[in-house]
């Protein structure tokens, strides 16, 4: 995984904002990218890879600038809860720094299918190292994940994917509840990890994701 200095983290983040910036207003879509291994079109990391940690006040700022617009349009577009949505962008791609954002511009760890198939949104497949873990450990593997144009694609997936799946379908009751929606969605197998919800809700509270929502 490539370790970004602030200053490169941040040139990153402004071709995001570009990218976002020049993609027409959202009218009724999807707009996110993440799912756990699921057959049909896509599934996503069992386990987060990385650690999102506590990013620099610059890099915080720019990333959700950034982020922020792409997570609002895909909150009014499919109902997620924004801050759910920039919780795990930040949970699953560190920032936007790891070697899956960077080089795929995935920013959910969405996976293809098991046949293959990646979804209206990607370009491809490319494998890329993961964590994987069941009720007894965690295990270092790799797997086929999503490759986009830009991240722009990689939100809509995001929010296209848990609209669209019946398995996702109690954590919608909860939209206007978004630490409920994150318990929700983990409850129905988005991630192994079993501290998966718990670490979105304290990113949401530590940077106050929530203000996203309005």
């Amino acid at each position: 995984m490539p370790v970004l200095t602030p200053r490169r983290a941040l040139t990153s983040l402004i071709i995001i904002g570009a990218a976002i910036s020049s993609c027409p207003p959202a009218v009724a879509g999807p707009l996110g990218g993440t799912a756990h291994a699921v057959t049909g079109a896509g599934s996503a990391p069992s386990t987060t890879s990385l650690a999102a940690g506590s990013a620099s006040s610059a890099v915080a700022a720019a990333f959700l600038r950034q982020a922020g617009l792409a997570a609002r349009r895909s909150q009014r577009a499919t109902r997620v809860p924004a801050s759910v949505t920039l919780a795990q962008a930040i949970l699953e791609s560190g920032w936007g720094q790891s070697r899956l954002a960077v080089i795929d511009r995935n920013y959910f760890g969405i996976k293809c299918s098991p046949t293959g198939d990646y979804g209206p949104y990607a370009t491809g497949c490319h494998r890329h190292p993961t964590t994987e873990c069941d009720s007894r450990r965690c295990r270092r593997t790799t797997a086929l994940f999503r490759a986009y144009r830009s991240p722009v694609d990689s939100f809509k997936d995001h929010g296209r994917f848990l609209a669209s799946s019946a398995r996702y379908r109690a954590a919608f009751a909860h939209t206007a509840d978004p630490d409920r929606f994150a318990r929700k969605i983990a409850k129905a197998g988005y991630a192994t990890d079993p501290g998966y919800p718990a670490k979105l809700i304290k990113l949401m509270r530590t940077y106050d994701l929530y203000r996203y929502d309005r």
